[in-house]
């Protein structure tokens, strides 16, 4: 009797195991069949949706999506081709460098919270890759990055990019500020004090001495982007000309065309050039896709040019297709102002209110301070 009943134990145990190994391997299974159900494909929809999500995100005052959008791992494997990046990485203050560049989102919410725009443009694919055309607006100017898209375990992530205003990719970009952070800490007297310097320079308005020391370390500084935008910053203090004339020599040569058609672009803008703003607007167009921000701006230069009138006309068709922002609003309350229009110029006052939170003795500060422009 005892050993038949060790055997029908045995037997009960083998059938237990083999239902066990039965369910744990079905269920393996339908793990996996799941994950592969629900993996992101790479294409335009997907693409465009997470450029939405993004976009929609900080509108929302969530800035997470964005700073988790990037492929920090392949970025860091690409910049660790810097011996001195390198070495950094591996110690608290280098890491810290590194993660640094990717709060995007929470450098996007602050311009948002200080009256600036941010917007998805275009989606575009070259070459095989995919990509999402993001700007940025604040204060009369225009920040605009061109990223690749990519998948990284299932998810899209940005891998690289190009920055119009910098001149050069992203993962570039994230090499020179990690060796500018890393040798200003570790050799504060090295050649990255010149940008200090220059920095200074041109807060005082001092280009032309700016210029003088940016020229005699040349050799020294030029690996950075910083150095490229800092000498162009130079020339614009001294002579503008020279400054347009210097953006033409190194098109193609030391800048990217991009990058000097959104250069000259925000100069014929804040300088009245209504012609020369258009037609640089709509080459630029080509790259970037329409995006009524360019409105606004061809607004502007009308409005130095002292056509109010068209300044206003273009502000209106701007906010068929964008948000209103702080300079829009300023500057209807100034073409108003200067058109002697009283009822406008109040209306518009007044909504200060409901878009900002304004107070009455805060808006009566404004007013003041439009009228006492003209």
């Amino acid at each position: 009797m005892k050993n038949t009943h060790l055997s029908n134990k045995t037997i009960f145990s083998l059938f237990f195991f083999t239902f066990l190994i039965l369910f744990t391997s079905c269920k393996e299974k339908k793990k996996v069949e799941t994950e592969e159900t629900v993996k992101i494909e790479l294409n335009k929809r997907s693409v465009e949706a997470f450029a939405v999500y993004i976009e929609n995100a900080l509108a929302l005052n969530n800035p997470e999506p964005f700073n988790d959008a990037f492929d920090k791992a392949y970025i860091r494997k690409q910049i660790s081709d810097n011996s001195i990046v390198y070495s950094a990485l591996d110690t608290d203050f280098g890491q810290a460098f590194f993660e640094s560049n990717f709060r995007q989102g929470d450098k996007a919410l602050d311009v948002i919270n200080r009256g600036g725009d941010f917007r998805f443009v275009k989606y575009y694919e070259k070459d095989g890759e995919h990509h999402i055309i993001i700007r940025i607006y604040r204060d009369h100017s225009i920040k605009i990055d061109d990223y690749i898209v990519d998948t990284v375990d299932g998810k899209l992530k940005i891998k690289d990019g190009f920055s119009y205003t910098a001149s050069t990719t992203l993962t570039n970009q994230i090499r020179c500020n990690m060796l500018y952070d890393v040798m200003n800490r570790t050799n504060p007297i090295g050649p990255t004090r010149y940008f200090e310097e220059a920095r200074d320079l041109l807060a005082e308005r001092k280009g032309t001495e700016a210029l003088k020391m940016l020229e005699t370390n040349r050799s020294m500084l030029t690996e950075y982007p910083l150095y490229t935008q800092y000498y162009l910053q130079s020339l614009m203090q001294i002579n503008p000309k020279t400054y347009l004339a210097k953006l033409t020599e190194m098109d193609g040569a030391t800048l990217d065309h991009r990058s000097v058609l959104l250069s000259k672009f925000l100069y014929y803008v804040n300088t009245g050039s209504v012609a020369e703003a258009q037609q640089i607007a709509t080459e630029l167009i080509e790259y970037t896709g329409d995006d009524p921000i360019y409105l606004f701006m061809f607004g502007l230069a009308n409005f130095y040019d002292g056509d109010y009138v068209t300044a206003l006309y273009c502000h209106e068709n701007a906010l068929t297709g964008m948000r209103i922002v702080w300079d829009i609003w300023y500057n209807y309350l100034e073409c108003y102002d200067q058109l002697d229009d009283e009822e406008n110029f109040n209306t518009i006052l007044e909504m200060g209110k409901e878009l900002y939170g304004l107070s009455d003795d805060e808006l009566k500060e404004i007013s003041k301070e439009v009228r006492n422009k003209s």
